[in-house]
């Protein structure tokens, strides 16, 4: 049905023309302003509600300054927003025949209702002032102790939170004892007689007793500042106190901590009603943030990506943190005990699962993420496995396989990626090298230095990169160790250099990296298109069967495939002048260093490799895309585009599937078909110049898509998946990923080391999970504590200090 425009002597339509028309406000005094200014008579006796739904005026009547385009399909007004602009100077005759004329008010008119209507509201406001007035009296008075103890409460909150805010640590860099403070009452020296100054303290004249700290923690030096800055709360607690007595004893700070941050989960969970959960790397942190002689444990954060309904986008949010000790069926009871127990979250509405494996946890880490992610999809059915849209593919294959070479190669590349982001130096240099030894095949040189700057590890095709740039990294890290007193490189950097030019030039590691190359370049477009937008996720929904064909082809055919493989890695070796042989820890396995009969490389590498790889790597792919993640995922066919690229051709099987998987999310899921064939008829019959929205970000700004409660709850479900790239999410952009110019690099080659981040790039962080990247990068292991990390990386979360300290007093009754 079209809308037409209300204001007076207004003749557009919603069919004839661009302009966008919108609702009249439902808040009360907005909408009076916005009937006041239209002058319309018959528009006075509606209400909010009535004028919100039936009413419009379109996009002439309001001050371009007003109007705000949010997508390509979506204007929005601003919260302020009020219609300024009519024309009250005559009846229009051009008026549409269906429209009746209606009665437009005089300008004293519109005063007599304005003055009114404000006697009113003054009236309301009266009103409710003696309302508050009479709660205000109603409620428990609180003792001058209890607000005392309230007002110092709060202080300590708020320097807790200004802490983790600015990723300060609670210990500082002394090395004193634990976390403790020492009261002096300080007595100045006097020449005059002794006695004169007891004399004076007995009869109250002498100096007010002044307050010394131990240079201890930065949470001391905090409160100190606040102290002399004239915090009366805390300075009439720490005046009174006995000598020697603590700021804030250990156990407080951990218990103030742990409300801090259930009052944190509380208000980024407090609308969420389908999430998915996702594990990110694990990270040391300090076992006790009290004292600087504390142990470090390895712990795991967890985010939680929902849709947040004020935004109308997904969020990721770090939870917390749970323990990795233990295999992965520990780990598994712990995390769903954290997310039910502490975050209050219900796993019946969990709807996916993925972890990140790019990190520094390895290969161990992986598989003990696989294990616990099976257990969880056991527990909880509604709970899908699924990929992070941060962690490609063959990053988590890669990762995840358990056979001894492709764990040297993960290794190598990971200490060759932390060398490069620790000197800018030799980033350089091996850069100079790729272009020195390319010099005749610009385009491959030019791949090969983009490569560089980056971080290529963690690229699809970072095998295949790796294995192109194997010589130049050769030269370079030998050119290192041959001139270790070059001022350029510390006695770290050639250390390390010397221990991975040895890594390169085991037979073991190019023979692995060959394997890997190949085997996961079939792989690596279908890996690609999971990463990219719906149209390029739903198309990798349908090159599964593909992919997995072509490998069971190699599986069938290994020997040949290894022969070939086998060869590649040969060659390289003979060029690098690499010796082919055996793991030396293989030899000494079977016996055959102390006389045995040695195995042949080629059948060795076969069985333990080649053979073992290939089959994982099936293996995988079937267990990860299981039936319901492909129905989950074919669900993106709803997104207009993807449509179009079908031939907005129904399919009953598919739709079949789509209705199966979140039957149990839809408000009326028998209508579901019928709701899918006018959508599908919408779109392919659409108005001429009129664009397919690409992703669900542009399909659920549609006006429309109202009308389709059914395909809205789907698309809202669907936007919670992993593995789904967050749109307009705003990546981290570390500085080791720049091009830097020659000069800048230079400039860092004269002190060897350079640093991969400084405080400065947080502010350009933009979720939870590049913060908490911030956050471990900038702090020091010992420093490190996971409560402060859960307050920087939900700084945006609202920090009340006042809920804060109710809600202490409330579990904790008896502080004082």
């Amino acid at each position: 049905m079209p809308n037409f425009c209300v204001a007076p002597n207004c003749t557009k339509k919603s069919t004839q023309t661009d302009l966008a028309f919108f609702r009249f406000p439902r808040d009360v005094k907005r909408c009076h302003e916005w009937v006041e200014n239209c002058r319309r008579a018959d528009l006075l006796a509606k209400t909010p509600d009535q004028l919100n739904k039936h009413y419009r005026l379109c996009a002439a009547h309001f001050d371009p300054t007003m109007i705000c385009k949010t997508g390509p399909f979506r204007t929005v007004l601003k919260d302020n927003a009020v219609p300024t602009i009519f024309d009250f100077s005559g009846q229009n005759k051009k008026l549409h025949k269906n429209r009746k004329r209606v009665k437009v008010l005089t300008e004293e008119e519109v005063r007599d209702i304005k003055e009114r209507r404000l006697e009113e509201e003054a009236e309301a406001n009266r009103e409710d002032e003696d309302v508050e007035e009479m709660e205000q009296d109603s409620a428990p008075q609180l003792t001058p102790e209890e607000q005392e103890l309230r007002e110092y409460l709060r202080s300590l909150f708020e320097i807790l939170l200004l802490l983790g805010k600015q990723g300060i640590p609670l210990i500082g860099h002394t090395a004193t004892a634990p976390l403790s403070s020492t009261f002096e009452k300080s007595k100045e020296k006097d020449d005059a007689v002794d006695g004169n100054q007891k004399k004076s303290d007995a009869n109250g004249d002498g100096n007010k007793p002044r307050l010394t700290f131990t240079p201890l923690s930065n949470f001391q030096a905090l409160v100190e500042f606040r102290i002399s800055a004239g915090d009366e709360a805390l300075r009439q607690r720490f005046e009174g106190a006995a000598t020697n007595s603590e700021t804030c004893p250990p156990e407080t700070l951990c218990n103030m901590l742990e409300v801090v941050g259930s009052c944190i989960r509380k208000d980024i969970l407090r609308d969420v009603q389908l999430f998915s959960l996702i594990a990110g790397e694990p990270a040391e942190m300090s076992s006790d943030m009290t004292s600087r002689q504390s142990s470090c444990n390895v712990l795991l954060p967890i985010f939680a990506r929902f849709l947040d309904g004020s935004v109308g986008r997904p969020r990721e949010e770090l939870l917390g943190f749970v323990s990795m000790e233990g295999n992965g069926d520990p780990l598994a009871e712990r995390l769903v005990g954290y997310v039910t127990g502490t975050c209050g979250l219900d796993m019946a509405k969990c709807r996916g699962f993925a972890y990140d494996c790019s990190g520094a946890g390895g290969t161990h880490h992986a598989l003990k993420m696989r294990t616990a992610a099976e257990r969880i999809s056991e527990q909880h059915p509604t709970v899908v496995r699924t990929l992070w849209s941060g962690c490609g593919l063959n990053t988590l294959l890669a990762e995840s396989a358990s056979t001894p070479g492709t764990q040297v190669v993960i290794a190598t590349l990971g200490r060759i990626d932390a060398l490069l982001r620790s000197s800018p130096a030799l980033r350089l240099e091996l850069e100079r090298t790729v272009a020195t030894s390319l010099r005749e095949d610009e385009d491959k040189a030019r791949t090969l230095l983009e490569a560089c700057r980056g971080r290529w590890g963690r690229r699809h095709d970072a095998f295949q990169l790796t294995s192109d740039l194997l010589e130049s990294l050769k030269l370079c890290l030998e050119a290192v160790c041959d001139n270790d007193h070059d001022p350029r490189w510390s006695e770290r950097v050639v250390r390390d250099c010397l221990a991975l030019s040895e890594m390169l030039n085991d037979f073991e590691f190019l023979a692995a990296l060959v394997v890997l190359k190949n085997v996961l370049s079939f792989t690596r477009a279908f890996g690609r298109n999971l990463q990219g937008g719906a149209i390029d996720v739903h198309l990798a929904t349908s090159s599964v069967t593909a992919v997995l064909h072509s490998l069971i082809e190699v599986a069938d055919n290994i020997d040949v495939y290894h022969e070939f493989w086998f060869e590649e890695a040969v060659l390289v070796a003979q060029s690098l002048g690499i010796p082919v042989r055996v793991p030396l820890r293989h030899l000494r396995k079977c016996g055959a260093a102390s006389g045995g009969v040695e195995p042949q490389p080629e059948s060795y590498y076969k069985d333990h490799l080649t053979v073992p790889v290939v089959s994982y790597v099936i293996s995988e792919l079937n267990d990860l895309f299981t039936e319901t993640h492909l129905k989950v995922l074919r669900c993106l066919s709803l997104v207009p585009a993807v449509m179009g690229q079908l031939k907005f051709a129904a399919d009953v099987a598919e739709e079949n599937a789509v209705a199966e998987v979140y039957r149990d999310d839809l408000p009326s899921p028998d209508t579901l078909a019928t709701e899918l064939q006018c959508w599908r008829v919408k779109w392919k019959h659409r108005s001429k110049g009129v664009p397919l929205p690409a992703s669900i970000a542009e399909t659920l700004q549609l006006p429309d898509v109202k009308f389709f409660p059914n395909l809205d709850a789907l698309l809202k479900a669907l936007w919670n998946f992993p593995i789904l790239t967050l749109e307009e999410e705003e990546q981290p952009q570390p500085e080791e990923e720049t091009t830097a110019p020659a000069e800048e690099a230079e400039k860092e080659v004269a002190t060897g080391d350079g640093d991969s981040g400084s405080a400065s790039d947080r502010s350009n962080c933009g979720t939870a999970r590049n913060r908490l990247h911030a956050y471990l990068r900038d702090t020091p292991i010992r420093h490190r504590c996971q409560r402060l990390a859960l307050i920087y990386a939900n700084m945006d979360a609202q920090h009340d200090p006042d809920r804060m300290v109710e809600s202490y007093l409330k579990l904790y009754p008896d502080s004082n």
